[in-house]
């Protein structure tokens, strides 16, 4: 998916806000790449606390041909003392959420299949507005082209909610939700310690009308078709290290624009970096470079600047593992008269293996959200949260979780969306076959 599309906005607050969470922002900010058959781990390493696989409480899987299938269903309760994300007004509820759906993976010689499907539906006791469906499909493959060449494609199809306490959404008292449809193509060459690559993702996104005070509210002016070009260089050094740099091109076109604000807009970024092993226990990947985005509209300001990511490492212990992440993004908001809000955002995770089957997770999170547009030129939001997450293996079809987060999004302005506090806690029991 799209890093610089809208939800990406949505997703890096949500994971901020959210806190004991995997790395939303990243979910839209985490890149897909059609050459990795299974998503990417939460952390660098993946023979440290936080993401080690203990020996028998791996999900064994379904075995159907060539295909793997891991299957698996959940079911969460949770509540929320302030749904709406709201300064005033807050009202608070319980929610329960039936999720399920699979994975499947199949090595077919060098070539690599994956398919996903999943779904959730969420129910509330008393803000039944928010009540909401969401999907996910997702088929990939990676083929070989000769001894150094690969190819990789997929097509992805989703419907996802924006959080009411993120940027993007829409601040009605409905859920906001889009439809995503998305398609990749790339091509890889491994020269032994060199590594090319270049990728092609086209994405459209349209946007569900909210409630609002009992009336829809249309919001077709953020439906926009993105078409991003990537290419990147690897090069292997001594030590566990490896050298890299990237360039994207990104051209958004507004499908529905408001009369007053195109979002059209084409921009990229140029960054350079390092990643790898820095010591023994330190591990990192720290990338800077420069950014920009211009819009159609004489409305909207353009963006130059400076980008960076970092993330950095320590595996304190051989039970115990802290990360540290920074990045910087440009992302639209929910606002149908503000785009290009530059969100710089920090995170610390403490990952603790308190027993072979007992994880825990302890977050906390800020982001600053620069506008820069029409009245809320100069204005700026602030995100903060802090959460602890429990996980036990009963065994390996069994997990059971626990969390406790708090949030705060608050701006010097009333003008910005979906500000407020609030106090969520759940509990969760996930079956995989």
């Amino acid at each position: 998916m799209n890093s610089a599309a809208s939800p990406c906005g949505a997703r890096l607050l949500a994971g901020i806000a959210l806190a004991a969470a995997p790395l939303a922002g990243a979910a839209h900010a985490q890149e897909r790449d059609p050459f990795a058959p299974r998503p990417p781990l939460p952390l660098l390493r993946d023979d440290v606390a936080g993401t080690r696989q203990i020996p028998g409480y791996a999900a064994p899987g379904v075995r159907m041909g060539a295909f793997l299938v891991v299957p698996q269903v959940s079911l969460a309760a949770e509540a929320d003392s302030n749904v709406l994300n709201r300064r005033t007004d807050k009202r608070g509820d319980t929610a329960l959420t039936l999720s399920g759906g699979f994975a499947a993976h199949a090595d077919l010689g060098r070539t690599s299949l994956g398919l996903s499907a999943s779904g959730s539906a969420a129910r509330y006791a008393r803000l039944t507005g928010q009540n909401h469906e969401t999907y996910a499909l997702e088929a990939k493959a990676a083929v070989p082209l000769g001894s150094v060449l690969e190819l990789g494609t997929g097509v992805s199809w989703s419907r996802q909610q924006e959080p009411n306490y993120s940027a993007s959404a829409a601040g009605g008292d409905s859920a906001t939700l889009y439809h995503q449809l998305g398609g990749t193509l790339g091509l890889a060459a491994d020269l032994g310690p060199t590594r090319l690559s270049a990728r092609l993702d086209l994405d459209r996104i349209d946007y569900l009308p909210v409630s609002r005070a009992g009336f829809r509210v249309d919001q077709s002016f953020r439906d926009q078709r993105v078409l991003t070009a990537r290419l990147r260089a690897e090069h292997a050094l001594a030590a566990g290290r490896t050298l890299f740099a990237q360039a994207s091109y990104r051209s958004a076109n507004s499908l529905h624009p408001a009369p007053c604000c195109d979002r059209t807009a084409r921009g990229g970024e140029i960054v350079a970096g390092i990643k790898g092993n820095f010591a023994h226990l330190v591990s990192a990947e720290l990338a800077a470079g420069y950014q920009w985005r211009n819009y159609r509209s004489a409305a909207l300001r353009d963006y130059r600047g400076a980008g960076w990511r970092a993330k950095v490492e320590w595996y304190a212990t051989p039970l115990i593992s802290v990360a540290l992440s920074a990045r910087r993004d440009v992302v639209d908001s929910g606002r149908p008269t503000s785009a290009g809000v530059v969100v710089d955002s920090l995170r610390a995770q403490v990952f603790y293996e308190l027993k072979r089957n007992v994880n825990l997770v302890a977050s906390a999170g800020l982001a600053r959200e620069s506008y820069r547009d029409d009245v809320t030129a100069g204005l700026t939001g602030r995100t903060v949260g802090a959460g602890l997450e429990a996980r036990v293996a009963l065994s390996s079809r069994y997990l059971v979780g626990a969390f406790a987060r708090f949030r705060n999004r608050s701006s010097d302005s009333p003008l910005l969306p979906s500000q407020g506090s609030a106090v969520e806690g759940g509990l969760s029991l996930r079956l995989t076959l």
